[in-house]
């Protein structure tokens, strides 16, 4: 997730009250168990790439690393998240 790497279409990404829920496919899986990061770890703020609206999480807090997700399914993740779901940096 940070630098060059990059999980396209190959990560599950998920959220409830706890926190935000982060897997690969199973082929992956012995170099990646799943995650579930407690929401007091992320933070996150709304940004465009390419002019596509864009959610950049930040995970961790003495160590950051970035996250981006489509503003639609950042959306979805905050629906179930629900009072649990971070404040945003531009909110």
């Amino acid at each position: 997730m940070r630098w060059i790497a990059g999980y396209g279409r190959c990560l599950t990404v998920g959220a409830n009250e706890t926190g935000l829920y982060l897997a690969t496919f199973p082929f992956f899986m012995p170099g990646h168990p799943p995650l579930l990061i407690p929401w007091s770890e992320v933070s996150y703020s709304k940004r465009k790439m390419f002019f596509v609206p864009m959610v950049r999480f930040e995970l961790g807090t003495e160590i950051s690393v970035p996250f981006w997700v489509r503003e639609t399914l950042a959306e979805r993740l905050r629906n179930v998240a629900g009072k649990a779901w971070p404040v945003g940096q531009n909110e």
